[in-house]
């Protein structure tokens, strides 16, 4: 179902993705955890392409703590190379029924738990909306101390 949420705050960046591991409308697995499965595939796609004359397609969501300024950064990057820095992001269905929520409550200046209880809504919001059960999601914050996954 493919959903993935990145939002930043005062001094962190959050990224989410849903756990469920299907095929169109099947799920086949609810706990698997797709951000080190899409880092490594990322991996895997840009070796293999540097290697060859075939193109390639990935849309993905970074997001980073840069040190030197004290700054969290979110990058949006499309299957065409174009990249944009933002507060806020989803991928997949997500983006169709939660940036609208995104918009109306991040705040540059958000707190952890507040950015948390933004997040909370977002994966609510595709539970009451989307006709197919998101499943559990794994959480991770980035922020001067490392990358920490925390529980919903």
């Amino acid at each position: 179902m493919e959903c993935l949420f990145g939002i930043t705050g005062k001094g962190f960046a959050i990224i989410a993705s849903d756990g469920n591991a299907a095929r169109s409308i099947v799920k086949m697995k609810s706990d698997e955890d797709k951000q080190r499965a899409a880092a490594s595939w990322i991996r895997t796609q840009l070796a293999e392409s540097i290697r060859s004359r075939s193109p390639y397609q990935v849309n993905l969501l970074l997001g980073g703590y840069d040190a030197p300024t004290a700054e969290p950064a979110l990058y949006w990057v499309d299957y065409l190379g174009t990249m944009a820095t933002v507060p806020f992001a989803a991928h997949g269905y997500a983006s169709y029924l939660t940036l609208s929520t995104m918009d109306r409550y991040h705040r540059p200046d958000m707190t952890l738990d507040e950015a948390m209880d933004l997040l909370r809504k977002c994966i609510n919001e595709m539970r009451t909306r989307f006709v197919i059960d998101v499943g559990n999601f794994h959480v991770r914050v980035i922020d001067a101390n490392g990358v920490h996954e925390v529980a919903l």
